[in-house]
């Protein structure tokens, strides 16, 4: 057969559908029982090498790439059409990466846990684990190993210790905080009435608003961590941003009603309004802690005189105004 046959006698030879419509073939015969493919008269690419790396492991034909090997196995150029050389687009979409596949199960493991706190509360993290967080994930308990445990440290502790920077998120309200002192500054309640109100409300806003309540819950579940550096580095670093969070809004409260930190006097550094904001956080939490499992905490329920009223009070109440009193002071000539 000659390769100058027109298309129609090539066509003829070789039997109705085996030749698509398109440029000739490269090959000169071809028996008629060939399926051939339309493959275009030009040169092709170069063929690229790739290195082969030894499995260390068995590995799963499952459409799953999630056995660690994989990460040290070399990566193909694009894939393109043999017809016309461009790339091939993907037909469905990228999975996202493993370390954000193997976290966003924790947070998921997480969130259903301490949607359950009533039933819940004191289990800590013991319901993370290397297994269901694979099983969730989808993936081997190995990639995670091979993932976390690139720093040297241990590679569970270093996968839960991203996990906690991730959960630790404190919904704080300076906002809403700043707007209150605001309005009550403006309807003429007194330093120690607005202290008061906006101290009850913030602290039940932890114990009882879902997610400020989730945030309180798993800040204490992590802290039976902190043995684990990385998680108290996580802890402070959370702490610390909240602290900073506040801080403005205690420094306009002061302002606003005319009253300072007090001055030091002898020797060391002088107190800062972060103090002031860390100070209140612990007095806060620690009711909140106790508030958990003992909700009477929070009734007002002792007598007490606030400015110039006598009116029930909580303890935690009666507390906070002991602490601002104590550290802080009118501003002279205010």
């Amino acid at each position: 057969m000659s390769t100058d046959q027109p298309d129609a006698e090539l066509l003829e030879a070789l039997g109705d559908g085996f030749v698509e419509a398109g440029a000739r073939p490269q090959f000169p015969e071809i028996p008629r029982w060939v399926r051939v493919a339309n493959v275009p008269d030009v040169p092709l690419p170069p063929i690229p090498a790739l290195l082969a790396v030894r499995a260390n492991g068995p590995i799963t034909v499952d459409g799953r790439l999630d056995e660690p090997v994989w990460d040290r196995a070399d990566w193909s150029p694009v894939f393109g059409r043999i017809a016309s050389g461009t790339p091939a687009s993907p037909e469905t979409p990228e999975e996202p990466p493993k370390a954000e596949r193997l976290l966003e199960a924790g947070m998921q493991l997480m969130r259903e846990h301490f949607a359950d706190a009533e039933n819940n509360l004191g289990l800590g993290h013991l319901y993370i684990s290397p297994t269901q967080v694979a099983a969730r994930a989808g993936m081997s308990k190995g990639m995670l190993y091979h993932i976390w445990g690139r720093t040297g440290a241990k590679a569970f502790d270093s996968y839960v210790a991203e996990l906690a920077r991730r959960s630790l998120v404190e919904v704080n309200q300076p906002d809403e905080l700043r707007a209150a002192i605001d309005a009550a500054h403006a309807q003429g309640a007194s330093f120690d009435v607005a202290v008061v109100a906006l101290g009850d409300d913030e602290l039940d806003s932890i114990v009882n608003h879902p997610a400020r309540r989730l945030s309180f819950i798993q800040t204490l579940s992590l802290t039976a961590y902190s043995g684990c550096q990385a998680i108290r580095e996580s802890l402070h670093s959370s702490a610390a941003g909240t602290y900073d969070d506040l801080a403005p809004f205690y420094a306009h409260t002061l302002t606003v009603y005319g009253r300072r930190l007090r001055p030091h006097r002898n020797g060391g550094r002088p107190l800062t309004i972060t103090d002031f904001a860390r100070a209140i956080s612990c007095l806060t939490e620690g009711f909140a802690a106790e508030a958990l499992y003992n909700p009477d905490v929070l009734a007002a329920d002792i007598a007490w005189s606030v400015g110039l009223l006598d009116q029930p009070c909580s303890l935690y109440a009666i507390s906070l105004l002991a602490l601002v009193d104590g550290l802080t002071e009118p501003t002279p000539d205010a």
